[in-house]
């Protein structure tokens, strides 16, 4: 369970990373959970 926690934070911050650098803003990089 922890790891599949873990992996999604990695990827939440992942895609906002990538998001931020394309211009995105940051409340178009918030995950949607």
């Amino acid at each position: 369970m922890l790891a599949v926690i873990g992996g999604a934070i990695v990827l939440s911050v992942t895609v906002w990373i990538y998001r931020r650098r394309n211009g995105g803003g940051v409340a178009a990089a918030k995950p949607r959970v």
